[in-house]
């Protein structure tokens, strides 16, 4: 990271996303500001996502353009952070829409936190199914909170562990980096942060939209069991860091019972998955996670409660109602 010349930085990794750049960079800078860097991280794309950075770094004087050889988001972002010069650091996904006025929003927010981390809310859109209306900051938004509800905040939907929900003091990265080569990097830092942070804050307004694909990164991954042990290894940890934060808290209790949930359908989609793969025995033996955690498995609601019961008793059995569960699902949902 070097000397500080703007107050906030602005990090997009960006690789193959032609179709969806140009919207979301016109959300971006729809209205502008110059205390704002934009990076613009070019991982390796082999279709003209790059020459669209470019064009518009070209023609906007606050972008700057890196082209990298490909790496994944995490080495995408990471290069990002190195290369930032804001006091302040947030991240955009290169296939997701901003409201208007979103940066004066989080500058101003900036210029009324006494914070080091700011929290601000999400919604998750389909195709271009959006109404996005211009937006003032209103100071009236801003709120103090405590770590604990910080904490739980990550376990929030609407705020969520993702890295684009929150304005981060660029001091946080110093010896915090997303894992390269890993899925689900968010959940693997997002606690670590908070738990660097001495004070938090919340703006409590919708700025961002998550646009969800099933040709995304995510989705596809899907498909790769490597995913799904990232996943709950991950959730793993922040469970056990939970474990040495204050029992009795309300937000604790709530943060621990949302990433418990989690932390058991990953667990549960995964052999239900690739039950056939049996080559993946060796995974299951990793996973020692079920049997340690299970004395809290009553409290994570009546579906994980009972796949996890018949999962135990018989595993045969679990394919056959797990199975059941998934297809009514999905005729419920058509």
């Amino acid at each position: 990271m070097t000397l500080n010349k703007n107050k906030l930085s602005v990090i997009i990794p960006v690789y193959n996303v032609s179709n969806y750049l140009n919207e979301c960079l016109d959300s971006l800078i729809l209205f502008n500001n110059d205390k704002a860097e934009i990076i613009l991280i070019d991982d390796g794309s082999t279709d003209n996502s790059g020459q669209i950075c470019d064009d518009y770094a070209n023609k906007t004087d606050n972008i700057k353009v890196i082209h990298k050889k490909n790496g994944g988001l995490s080495s995408a972002r990471n290069v990002g952070i190195e290369k930032a010069t804001g006091e302040w650091i947030t991240f955009i996904d290169s296939d997701d829409l901003v409201v208007p006025n979103y940066l004066n929003i989080l500058l101003k927010s900036i210029d009324n936190s006494n914070s080091d981390l700011i929290f601000f809310k999400q919604k998750s859109f389909y195709g271009s199914n959006i109404e996005s209306n211009f937006t003032s900051f209103e100071k009236k938004k801003i709120h103090d909170i405590l770590k604990e509800k910080a904490l739980y905040y990550l376990t929030n939907l609407e705020y969520g562990n993702f890295a684009f929900t929150k304005i981060y003091k660029q001091k946080l990265f110093k010896k915090i980096r997303f894992p390269e080569g890993k899925s689900y990097e968010d959940i693997a830092i997002a606690y670590k942060i908070v738990d660097k942070a001495n004070t938090f804050q919340c703006y409590d307004d919708y700025l961002y939209y998550y646009r969800q694909r099933n040709d995304s990164v995510s989705h596809s991954q899907k498909k790769n069991p490597e995913t799904y042990i990232d996943a709950i290894c991950f959730a793993y940890y922040f469970s056990q860091y939970l474990s040495g934060q204050k029992s009795s808290n309300k937000y604790i209790k709530l943060a621990v019972r949302a990433n418990n949930y989690f932390l058991y359908s990953q667990y549960l989609d995964f052999v239900y998955v690739f039950r056939n793969d049996f080559y993946l025995k060796d995974y299951y033996k990793k996973i020692i996670f079920m049997n340690e955690m299970y004395p809290h498995i009553k409290t994570e609601g009546l579906k994980v409660t009972v796949s996890t019961n018949i999962y135990r008793k018989s595993p045969d059995l679990f394919y056959i109602f797990y199975g059941v569960f998934k297809r009514l699902k999905k005729s419920l949902c058509k």
